[in-house]
């Protein structure tokens, strides 16, 4: 008689195999749940201290356990499977990251050469100074919306006071505002090309001064002379622009144009200094207005877009 204990639980006392089987080469099943745990089954059998433990000289050697199966009443986790997730999930983790500091060091510019768009830029020679896109970042606040002064079709301007030195050049406390290029702007190379290229040219106390800008990848920033509190009106008519003998100016002819005349010019003749203030006045009305004076359509209740707008 044996007791039968499976992973240290008892499962059967006093357990006569002799008698339950009932004679020679008779087959008796037992069916138990167990559970395993790491791997490991372990079954036992104690004699209970009953029973003959005398060894026979011949005949028969009394019942043996034949054999032991095991079936489990679940699925099992198939290893395979596990292993081409883990494998997989390990080649997407590493991909992921290396994808992600090739980012980084692409938005920073150690990785390859100068865009075509760097090498047009920087190859105009603006004669100004240049500033990394770092020092505008750190001047602006990351470009705080405190800071910002509008939105025009290049983008948001912003103002701070720049701390930083430049091809050796101090800029200690002085107010500027920057220009960026909004990545949604339909404006491109060209028109940023166009800029720097006209500003650079124009020195004039009235108009605000390009100090520096910034070419580095997708990054395209002008900075400007900040003006607080200074209106187009009070530019245009505190001075005359052309006051100046040493600034450089673009001539445009617009005298076929009378809607752009003065209205003392064009209807006596009279022509003084600030007749092309007032021309100048008409096509920044027309840049602000969205309106061009030339097609404008006359009515009973305004003669021109001056009229609309008063």
């Amino acid at each position: 008689m044996f007791d039968v204990y499976i992973q240290d639980e008892l499962v059967l006392k006093d357990f006569d195999i002799e008698k339950e089987a009932q004679g020679d080469d008779k087959e008796i099943v037992r069916n138990f749940t167990a559970f395993v745990k790491n791997k490991i089954l372990e079954i036992c059998f104690h004699w209970s201290g009953k029973g003959t433990i005398n060894v026979p000289k011949r005949g028969t050697y009394g019942p043996l356990i034949s054999a032991i199966s095991i079936d489990a009443d679940f699925n099992p986790p198939d290893d395979r499977k596990k292993k081409i997730l883990i494998t997989v999930g390990t080649v997407v983790l590493v991909s992921s990251l290396i994808l992600l500091i090739l980012g980084i060091l692409w938005w920073k510019g150690c990785l390859g050469g100068r865009t075509s768009r760097e090498e047009e830029l920087r190859g105009l020679d603006p004669q100004t100074g240049f500033l990394t896109f770092r020092q505008i970042k750190a001047a602006t606040n990351n470009f705080d919306a405190a800071n910002k002064l509008g939105q025009g079709g290049f983008g948001a301007v912003y103002k701070r006071k720049l701390y930083c030195q430049c091809r050796g050049t101090l800029l200690d406390g002085t107010i500027i505002a920057v220009k960026q290029l909004s990545s949604k702007s339909k404006q491109g190379n060209r028109e940023f090309v166009n800029e720097i290229g006209m500003i650079s040219g124009l020195q004039h106390p009235n108009l605000v001064r390009l100090y520096r800008c910034c070419i580095e990848r997708n990054q395209l920033l002008l900075v400007y002379e900040y003006m607080e509190n200074n209106s187009l009106e009070h530019a245009l008519f505190v001075a005359f622009l052309k006051e100046n003998q040493n600034m450089a100016a673009i001539e445009v002819s617009i005298n076929k144009f009378k809607r752009y005349m003065a209205p003392e010019y064009a209807l006596r003749g009279y022509l003084t200094y600030k007749a092309n203030v007032y021309s100048f006045g008409i096509v920044a009305l027309e840049i602000v207005v969205g309106k061009n004076n030339m097609k404008y359509r006359l009515n009973e209740n305004f003669a021109c877009l001056l009229d609309w707008v008063r």
